[in-house]
């Protein structure tokens, strides 16, 4: 009786040691294999949808680019935005002292380096304008520098009067940057 005792024991301990954990072991590689897979196949179902987004926002970006291409100056383009400027100022009777100046790829202004990584390092043009008028001829021809299809940075402007007969002063600097969109 207890040698068959004893065989039983045995055949347990090899089916034990020859079946049962081989087959825990491969389970257990099965389940990290299978989480493995699922991790994956999650991750580009995530890449999937991002794509997709993108690509159906594609035409909006590409929309905004454009948008982005129209408000800004190409170079050789001063001439005809200062002659735009000087047209507006005698529209409005507007006398207008304007100077611009060119700044190759200066990042010195304050205005400059608060800009995004985009803009920076471009060349850009600060107009200088120093007008003088009737107040309300000021204010319509300010109305239609902003309608321009120019994106002018203006930090500042300045308004002056010396007596109530005298012209209003109308001083302010403005920046605009210059994007050669060839490149």
């Amino acid at each position: 009786m207890i040698t068959v005792t004893v065989v039983i024991i045995i055949l347990s301990f090899v089916i034990i040691f020859l079946v049962i954990i081989p087959v825990i072991k491969n389970i257990i590689e099965l389940r990290t294999d299978i989480t493995g897979t699922q991790q994956f196949l999650e991750n580009q179902y995530e890449k999937t949808q991002r794509m997709r987004r993108s690509v159906h926002n594609l035409d909006d970006i590409l929309i905004q680019i454009e948008k982005f291409k129209n408000i800004s100056v190409t170079s050789n383009s001063e001439l005809q935005i200062i002659t735009q400027l000087e047209q507006l100022a005698n529209k409005h009777n507007v006398n207008q002292v304007l100077k611009a100046t060119l700044k190759e790829g200066e990042n010195k202004n304050p205005i400059i380096e608060e800009l995004p990584s985009l803009l920076k390092g471009k060349d850009y043009y600060i107009f200088s304008f120093n007008t003088e008028g009737n107040y309300i001829d000021l204010m319509k021809y300010l109305k239609e520098i902003e309608e321009l299809p120019y994106y002018f940075s203006i930090n500042s402007l300045q308004l002056s009067q010396k007596n109530q007969l005298s012209p209003t002063i109308l001083k302010f600097d403005a920046i605009l940057f210059i994007l050669d969109h060839e490149k």
